[in-house]
């Protein structure tokens, strides 16, 4: 009898083993095992989305801007005239931002950037027989405001867009240096350089047009990232129809930026 009882327990656990070693009982514990698997990475996304909606992020950057502008000059064969129809330059810019993530990978951003702007020309020119190279050039600073919305493809990838506004404050440096090329020709006070000089007053008056761009964030800390960033933006009407004295016109400008900068973006 004891035997017995011992064999049929033998059985019963070959039975168990030999069936939870088959197909099917293997599919039904590994279906049982993936929905929770599933349910618990849902739960675990889901609380991520919460935590990280809503989440504030400061920023400042610093960097340079590649500024051209391009303007419709008319009416004037005056090779001074001419050269204002195509001005660029390099200019430094510190940006300061907030960033609001509405979703988890949606989020709005506010930035304001101060620029000193900074664009010229430069062409030889003969007059009279004498070869002269003449450079001019605009300096102001600026205020740049911009409202994007940020959409991050990857986890650390994200670009931007949305409306921009950009106006002058202060004073417009306009300046014109000429300098002969011509060998033995000097100005009437013997040098061979000239540089003029005059200040225009800003106009208060801003410039709308559209940014995009996009930055990689490199952690560094649970709530600090390095954060390397490019954008464009395009201002398609710049300024004011201008006259010259002899009777040409400029054109209001079009203007395109290229802004490239890194700084540190911090988390609360």
């Amino acid at each position: 009898m004891k035997n017995l009882i011992k064999l049929l327990t033998t059985i019963s656990i070959l039975s168990v083993i030999s069936l939870s070693s088959s197909p099917i009982f293997a599919q039904k514990h590994a279906k049982k095992a993936s929905s929770k698997n599933s349910f618990q990475s849902s739960n675990y996304s889901t609380l991520n989305s919460i935590k990280e909606a809503g989440d504030w992020k400061f920023g400042a950057d610093f960097g340079m801007t590649l500024d051209s502008r391009s303007t419709s000059i008319t009416g004037t064969t005056d090779p001074i005239f001419i050269m204002l129809g195509s001005l660029s330059g390099f200019s430094p810019f510190v940006n300061l931002y907030a960033d609001y993530s509405i979703a988890k990978t949606i989020g709005l951003q506010t930035k304001v950037c101060w620029d000193y702007s900074s664009v010229s020309a430069s062409k030889d020119v003969i007059e009279n027989g004498v070869k002269l190279n003449t450079k001019l050039g605009a300096h102001v600073g600026t205020i740049g405001i911009s409202f994007s919305i940020r959409y991050d493809v990857l986890q650390n990838l994200f670009f931007t867009a949305g409306p921009s506004m950009n106006f002058a404050i202060g004073n417009t440096t306009a300046t014109t240096d000429i300098k002969i090329l011509t060998q033995g020709k000097t100005f009437a006070d013997g040098s061979q350089v000239a540089r003029a000089e005059t200040q225009e007053s800003g106009s208060s008056k801003p410039a709308f047009g559209l940014e995009i761009g996009g930055g990689y964030r490199i952690t560094l800390s649970n709530t600090i990232d390095l954060v390397p960033r490019a954008t464009f933006q395009l201002f398609p009407s710049m300024g004011s129809e201008t006259s010259f004295p002899d009777g040409g016109q400029a054109s209001t400008s079009t203007a395109t930026r290229f802004q490239f900068s890194c700084g540190l973006m911090i988390g609360l």
